[in-house]
């Protein structure tokens, strides 16, 4: 049995009936707007892809400078000065307190004890600890020297504490002529200054060469036999600020070579024991 079989009629796409390509220049210039988008969206890609490069390279050089920076202002225990100290008292001035302030009072005690030696410029004195051996091992009281000669002194600093105690009062108890280490029979006169030093001092390295400048000559104190002597000196001292002081003796030619003081501090001491100590008085 034969079938006829029609073939069935093919037209181009562009020219079926009802196409939106048929017989129009629509389909041209919509595949020009497309292809101009795909050309913007790419040169949009390049200059974001651009400046995230020129980002992270900027980025890259910054951190290199910064931490060479770092690495040549490297902080230690030597220059922790350096570092900003904030205030720990944030916005205390505000709240409402009596006027005048209520009385109040404590004790300060040094953060440093140094000597010095005008003969030995370079001179670098260890740092004067009575340690002592026992059956549980070293021993290290906190008692801390104090010596005085002719051409040695000592240095002494503080550390203003607490938030509205910024009235000090410095106190200085020395001992009689007769518990002197070396018996004087001439007047003697201990020197009080104050120094120009406002940051801690490294005692491990202190020597008279690398000393702080005297700035004033606050008293000169002679000493008594058969009792003690006082001095007392009031300033102001705002919180956290150091104060250095010098204390030095001064003999007479004649016994200039068997003339000095000595005593070991123990931290608390005060009055009449030999000590030198802070009294911080309330301002706020």
């Amino acid at each position: 049995m034969f079938y006829s079989a029609k073939t069935a009629r093919y037209h181009p796409v562009d020219q079926l009936p009802g196409s939106p390509l048929a017989g129009s220049d629509g389909a041209y210039e919509s595949e020009d707007h497309n292809h101009a988008g795909r050309q913007r969206d790419g040169r949009l890609s390049c200059a974001s892809l651009f400046l995230c490069l020129l980002f992270t390279l900027v980025n890259i050089a910054v951190t290199m400078v910064s931490s060479q920076r770092t690495s040549t202002h490297n902080v230690t225990h030597k220059n922790l000065h350096l570092l900003r100290r904030p205030s720990q008292y944030i916005r205390f001035e505000e709240i409402p307190r009596p006027s005048p302030p209520t009385p109040r009072k404590f004790n300060n005690y040094p953060i440093t004890f140094a000597q010095i030696d005008a003969a030995d410029e370079s001179k670098v004195f260890e740092e004067g600890l009575k340690a002592h051996m026992t059956p549980i091992g070293t021993v290290v009281p906190e008692d801390r020297r104090v010596l005085l000669t002719p051409t040695i002194s000592t240095i002494v600093q503080f550390r203003a504490i607490d938030w509205g105690m910024e009235d000090c009062e410095l106190h200085l108890s020395l001992p009689e002529l007769g518990n002197m280490t070396f018996e004087s029979q001439s007047a003697v006169n201990v020197e009080l200054y104050r120094m120009n030093q406002t940051y801690p001092l490294d005692a491990a390295v202190l020597s008279y060469q690398s000393r702080p400048p005297r700035e004033t000559k606050i008293e000169s104190i002679p000493l008594a036999r058969g009792e003690s002597t006082t001095c007392h000196h009031r300033f102001r001292c705002p919180s956290d600020s150091v104060v250095t002081f010098e204390l030095a003796l001064v003999c007479t030619e004649v016994n200039k070579n068997t003339c000095g003081l000595e005593w070991w501090q123990k931290v608390g001491s005060t009055e009449p024991s030999p000590s030198v100590y802070l009294t911080q008085h309330a301002t706020a």
